[in-house]
Formats: C-alpha cells, structure tokens, sequence
C-alpha cells in the first residue's frame, strides 16, 4: 500500500513540473484593493462607486450627490478635499466617507432663462447656528445661453459668487439666450439678399450658429465685387455662420466693358475671353493690374491689325507690365506681331514686377529688332509654367520664349524657330538671372555669334534645364549656351542637338569664361567632341546617345535629382512636372 501511495505522489509531482515548464509558464492574479465610500449622515446623499475591487494602480472617480434640502461639505478618511467629483488612485484599500450638511441657512436661489446653480458651502457654520454660513454660487448656462448676472441681495456679473448668509436671502441667476445680430453694408450700387438656411431668427436676432445665405444683386450697370469686414471672400452667393455679431458689407464696382468681367484684383482679377480683351491690358490704367484667361484664343485677326504690324505688345519700358497674367492653361493660337523695327517685343513686350504664368502661345509668328521674346521681350519678373509654339525673329537678344531676362523663368518651354543675329537663344536671348527647370526644342539659327539652343548669352543662374535644338551660328555657338562668362553658372543640365558654326564650336558651351557643375552633352547628337570650343569644360561629361537614353541615364549622370525633378523616359531624361 505505501509502494502504491508513493507511485501516485511521483506521477503526480512529474505532472506538476510538466505544467510549469518553459512552454506554460505560471499565471499570477494582479494584486487589487477594496473601497468602501460611506455617506454621513446616510440621509444627506449618495454616491459612487459601489463597493469593490479595484486594481492596483487604476484610478476611479468618486461622486457625492446631495439629498433635497443637503449640501455636500467634503470628503474625509483615505481622500479628504471638497472636490466633487474627484480622482483616486489605488494604491491601497481605501474607505472614504461623503460628509454632507443639512441646507438649513435661509437661502433661496431662482433661475431666470435656461442653466442651472451649483451650491458649495465654503465657511461652514461654526455653531447650531447658521448665521455666517458662506455659500458660493456657481451658475451653468444650458447650451445657447448664456450667464448675465445676479439679482435679489446681489447685483453683479461674478461668476461664481460667494456670498454670506447672515438672514434670509434670496437671489435669482438670470441667463439670457445667445443671440446675434447680422449687420448689412453695401459700397456702390447693390443690394444684399438674406435666407435663412439653419437655426433661427427673431426680429433680425439670430441665435447662435446660424447659418445664413447671403446674395449680392447689383443694379443696372455695375457688378458685384467682394464681400468685405467680417467676410473675406468673392463668392456669391456665400454662406455665413453667425456665431458673433457680425458686420458683412457688399462691394459693387460699375461694370466694364474692356473685359468679361472682374475688377482687376489679386482675388477678382479682370477675365479675359477674347483677343480684343486681351489687348485693351496694353492701355496704361490696367497695367498693373491681374487677369485671368477663361478659354482658348484665337488670335488669327491680328496679322491683319495695325497695317499689318499685329498686336501690340503689352507693356513698354516707359510704362512697364506690373501686374499678373494667368492663362489658367488655356491657349492663345496664332498671335502675330510684326514690328521688325521694334525693341522689347512679345506678347507682353517689357515686364517689370509682373507674374505671367500658365500661359502657352501656339502657332504663333513674332518678329522684331532687339529684345524679341515670343512671350516676353524684356523680363524683370516672372515667368512661369509657361510655353510657345511657332516661331521667333529678330537682330539681337531674341529667344522663344523671352528675350532678355533680369529675373526668373521657371519651367517653362518652347518649340520654336528662333532666328537673329546675335545673342540668340532657343528659350532667352540673354539671360542675367535664373532659368530653372525649363527646356527648348526646334531650332536656333543666326549669322553672328553668341549663339545658343537655351541661351544665347548667360552671365546668370541656368539649372536643372536641357536643350533639344538644332543650333546653327558663325562663333560661340553652344549646344545649351553661346557664350557662358562673368557670374554664369550652368548646373545639372544637359544638351542633345546638333551644333553647327565657324568658331569656338561646343556640345554644351560655346564660349565657357565661367562655372559649369554637373552637365552633359551628347557628343553623337550635338556632333561635338568638346563640351566648349573655348574655355574651360571641368564640371562637363560628354555621352553616347545611349548613355543618355533611357534607364542609362540614371546611371551615367548620377548628380541629378532622380527623385524630385528629374525622370526617365526611354528616351532622354524629362522633367518630373512634364505631361508623362
């Protein structure tokens, strides 16, 4: 019999150890503790929680409700304070206990309008007595209204209010709903249209967050403009959340009829519809104003315009174009200018603190003398995501896309036929600023030098750009630039198209007297075994055209950003914001 008691202890100890194995480790019970919150005296409320267990390290909230006619004091035994509700943190059993105080002062609190009052004895009584009991008032106001003020013993705004009770007393809190008012302004001729889309409307008081439609009408004659004080906006009509009162005023301006209408604005600019719009921008009084293309132009009439001189451009280098033009990529077709003795020619012919972006000219025939540009003659601004289809002509400083540039082109293009003298480019004719992340295709032809399929004469900033043309020229003629000297930089670009001329011939530059850092030529494409015909090539790397094609590239010209700007095709590398 004990052999069999002993077999049964082994077997059971060998089950033992197996179930506390690595494979079935030993479970533990959080340790947890009581509480326990008792009311004194039990008539005067109740509380939370109900007794139980509560795990180590959680919080709980404790709450006193008072009976009719009690007030909860405070809380005494393992929390003490007269914070109701308030936290707990078990770290412990813990029995707290709700002290409460029969309401027995002679105060008698009324409510006017909407909320309610939260009595807290803060002196209590130290006697049998309540003379002296010091009770704070805290009024809450239901939602969409609002706490005015204290009548009865009292007449103030504080919030909350102590206030002594040493007699009878009674006092009313008095709440008052949330309303607004909406006041209506016009300037011009016009008249305003009010609907009332939610919430609601009392003799012209609106409660809070009411939501109105508010609708411009201007008379005969003029147009709506703008809404303006506590309304910014342009749109009509517009909608408006009242959530204070509000002062919204109608801007009416007289209609005019150069242009399909706007009022010239950065936020209303003036709409240009037609080719006879777009040239009433040349007078002096829109100068330097915005505008905005609506729809595509055909623009054939004006071979026939001016004895056969076309269009004017708009802007001179007396009165200079200092506004906006934004083609909202619609296009301007068969734009002819033909002032073969004039200077700073181009659809806008001198540009000075002006923004034109998004604007594209297709089939489109521009000639000049000097400073001839197929969108801008003379920039001192911007140009932006713009291009030109066509072709360009003139004697010096002519480009597709600008002639003379003092400020910033940013990726923008040409396909063009640029034909001069001197100083010619495929996209500007001289550039003294920044061209970044643009390109030129077509070609370039002259009979001078400074000769270049991007630029004729760089003495700026050319990035992060390439050039396609076909390149013909007498000296300094360039794949990408004619002649790169003085503070000229050419970073991160590349040249593809066949260069051809008499002297100081390059597949990049022709002429380099400045910088280049990281760019290309094809020595196939471009014909040219030297990236310059005269000056220093560090910073070039010549390519087969198969080194440039496709995922080649990436290989073969690793400065480039591949990331952000540019991108592989399968056949030469384009930019990341070209159509794919």
């Amino acid at each position: 019999m004990k052999r069999v008691s002993y077999l049964i202890s082994i077997i059971l100890s060998l089950q033992f150890l197996s179930a506390c194995g690595p494979g079935s480790p030993p479970t533990l019970n959080n340790p947890s503790y009581s509480v326990n919150i008792l009311v004194d005296p039990v008539e005067g409320g109740t509380v939370l929680p109900e007794p139980g267990e509560i795990a180590e390290g959680d919080s709980i909230i404790i709450s006193a409700s008072p009976s009719e006619g009690w007030v909860f004091e405070s809380w005494q035994g393992d929390h003490e304070g007269d914070i109701n509700p308030d936290t707990v943190f078990m770290d412990g059993d813990k029995e707290i206990t709700a002290l409460f105080l029969e309401r027995d002062y002679p105060l008698t609190v009324n409510i006017e309008g909407e909320g309610t009052v939260e009595e807290r004895i803060v002196q209590p009584k130290t006697t049998d007595y309540p003379h002296g009991t010091v009770v704070e008032l805290t009024a809450e106001s239901a939602e969409k209204w609002s706490f005015v003020e204290w009548r009865g013993e009292t007449l103030n705004d504080k919030n909350p209010l102590q206030i002594t009770v040493d007699t009878e007393k009674e006092v009313t809190a008095v709440f008052e709903e949330i309303l607004f008012t909406v006041r209506l302004e016009t300037e011009g001729n016009g008249t305003v249209n009010v609907v009332l889309l939610s919430g609601n409307e009392t003799d012209d008081f609106y409660e809070i967050n009411s939501v109105v439609e508010l609708t411009a009408v201007a008379e005969d004659g003029w147009q709506f403009l703008e809404w303006d004080e506590d309304l910014s906006e342009t749109q009509n009509p517009q909608s408006l959340t009242i959530d204070t009162n509000k002062v919204v005023k109608a801007v009416f301006v007289q209609h005019n009829t150069d242009f399909e209408g706007g009022s010239g604005t950065e936020l209303n600019p003036y709409r240009i519809s037609t080719i006879e719009q777009l040239q009433n921008i040349e007078d002096e009084k829109y100068i330097d104003k915005h505008f905005i293309q609506i729809n595509n132009i055909n623009a054939v009439a004006t071979s026939n315009w001016n004895r056969g001189q076309g269009f004017k451009p708009i802007g001179s280098e007396s009165s200079p174009f200092n506004g906006s033009y934004d083609g909202d990529g619609y296009e301007i077709s068969r734009l002819s200018i033909s002032r073969g003795d004039g200077d700073n020619v181009g659809l806008f012919g001198f540009v000075n603190n002006g923004i034109i972006k998004n604007t594209g000219l297709r089939n489109a025939g521009i000639s000049g003398d000097e400073i001839v540009g197929g969108l801008v003659g003379n920039n001192n601004g911007e140009v932006i995501r713009s291009y030109v289809y066509g072709s360009v002509a003139g004697e010096e400083k002519v480009g597709g896309l600008v002639g003379r540039n003092n400020g910033r082109i940013t990726e923008s293009y040409v396909s063009v036929d640029v034909t001069g003298e001197e100083e010619v480019g495929g996209l500007v004719g001289q550039n003294h600023q920044e061209v970044y992340g643009s390109y030129s295709e077509g070609s370039v032809s002259a009979d001078d030098d400074r000769i270049g399929g991007l630029a004729g004469y760089n003495t700026g900033s050319i990035s992060h750009s390439y050039s396609h043309s076909e390149v013909t020229g007498d000296e300094n003629v360039g794949g990408l630039v004619g002649e790169n000297r003085s503070n000229g930089t050419v970073e991160y670009s590349y040249a593809t198209g066949r260069v051809t001329g008499d002297e100081q011939l390059g597949g990049l530059i022709g002429t380099n007297r400045a910088n280049i850092t990281d760019s290309y030529w094809d020595t196939e494409g471009t014909d040219q075994r030297r990236a310059s015909g005269r000056g220093s090539s560090r910073g070039s790397t010549g390519l087969r055209t198969s080194e440039m094609n496709g995922s080649s590239a990436m290989n073969n010209m690793p400065e480039f950003d591949w990331d952000e700007i540019w991108r592989i095709t399968s056949e030469y590398p384009n930019f990341r914001w070209q159509e794919p």
